[in-house]
């Protein structure tokens, strides 16, 4: 169908979507970083201090490799296949949901304007006129809210301190005993 304050709803939708996504990037980047230089920390000081033999030291070495390459896949490569469409990503009706928790006036009136969408059909010709009637009003009172708005990049604010901790132990201890790494 797609009437013009449909279209730009869509838009808006998507918008929000690519958004939800990147937020989940830059918060999967915070914990990636930090679960990685805590297992490299474990490893380097578990090494110093145990002095293990060749074998050990290489089984270390690729559980390392493993386990950031897992963390990297999990914590940003998902989200980042899903940002480009990727595999299973969400729909626009789950963002509908998603947006109605952030925008207690939109709630069902979102959700709603899109399940009617999906309804137009062919078959249901008699009822086509009232429908696309219906599609057009909500979309024209949804669209002075800006759904990307309710991501907001600086609530990853809290999660900056599972990066930054480990990376300044891993600084305090390079200068303080660097031969431990």
């Amino acid at each position: 169908m797609g009437t013009q304050d449909y279209t730009r709803l869509i838009i808006q939708v998507d918008q929000f979507i690519r958004k939800y996504y990147k937020n989940q990037i830059i918060k999967g980047s915070l914990y990636g970083i930090g679960l990685a230089v805590v297992f490299y920390l474990a490893i380097v000081v578990l090494e110093f201090f145990a002095q293990f033999d060749v074998f050990f030291r290489t089984f270390l070495f690729y559980g390392l490799l493993s386990s950031v390459g897992i963390i990297l896949i999990r914590f940003i490569g998902i989200p980042l296949a899903k940002l480009y469409k990727y595999g299973n990503f969400i729909t626009h009706q789950q963002a509908a949901v998603i947006i109605g928790e952030h925008f207690p006036e939109v709630k069902d009136k979102l959700l709603n304007t899109l399940q009617l969408e999906d309804q137009l059909t062919p078959e249901n010709q008699s009822e086509l006129g009232l429908v696309k009637a219906s599609i057009e009003q909500k979309s024209s009172n949804l669209k002075s809210v800006l759904f990307s708005s309710a991501i907001d990049f600086n609530s990853n604010r809290p999660y900056v301190k599972y990066a930054a901790i480990p990376i300044s132990i891993v600084f305090f201890i390079l200068f303080a005993a660097p031969s431990v790494i």
